[in-house]
């Protein structure tokens, strides 16, 4: 008869407990290395390697917790669970809305799953987070797959063209609103025709800001 427990023995009944009330009471660390312990077991269990990754980015471990949340996605994925995967990614969005391959994924996720509309509209909502001057090649990069996705999409390409001309490249910016003169009505060609006439104050820009006004009310 045994008198002395076995502290090798693993009972993944009692890691998840200790690891849920070490979380409860704020002991972050204690509650990783609990639930590490049953991934030790479980490598592919995809609710606790969740757990893990938000604990590890409530932490500022952002490295790690992007692993964790990579891991969990695919995990979810392997078991058909398609919906639960996209939650994954949506979590690490607020943890590390600055990784623009996490955008990415989410609107490859939509296209997959035939939702080309929320596919852009996830795209404009993580370049959201790129507006530092230091992260433009990022938002430029989103806006880019936006419009990739739908074309002349008016609220991604008239956002890239800003971008552009911040950039210096007044020509591609020009060509995209010149692109959008043809496709845009009312307040969004307002819209168009007084950024023309910013980058280019003429008479004839004048002009022609002027009647897209007039025609618009």
């Amino acid at each position: 008869m045994a008198f002395f427990r076995d502290k090798t023995h693993y009972s993944r009944s009692d890691a998840m407990e200790r690891a849920a009330k070490a979380a409860g009471r704020g002991r972050k660390k204690k509650a990783i290395e609990e639930y590490r312990k049953v991934l030790a077991n479980e490598p592919e269990n995809a609710a606790v390697l969740t757990k893990v990754a938000v604990l590890l980015a409530e932490t500022r471990r952002y490295p790690e917790a992007w692993k964790g949340f990579l891991a969990a996605a695919e995990s979810w994925k392997k078991q058909g669970f398609v919906d639960r995967q996209y939650a994954v990614y949506r979590q690490a969005a607020d943890y590390m809305p600055r990784e623009p391959e996490l955008w990415e994924t989410l609107a490859r996720i939509d296209l997959e799953r035939g939702r080309a509309p929320d596919a852009v509209k996830v795209l404009l909502e993580g370049r959201k987070h790129f507006r530092k001057k230091k992260l433009r090649p990022f938002a430029v990069r989103l806006l880019r797959l936006a419009t990739k996705i739908e074309p002349w999409h008016f609220e991604a390409t008239f956002d890239l063209a800003a971008l552009m001309r911040k950039e210096g490249d007044k020509r591609e910016a020009r060509r995209l609103l010149e692109g959008l003169v043809e496709r845009a009505r009312g307040r969004r060609l307002r819209r168009v025709r007084g950024a023309l006439f910013s980058m280019s104050p003429t008479p004839a820009a004048a002009w022609r800001w002027t009647r897209a006004a007039v025609r618009g009310r």
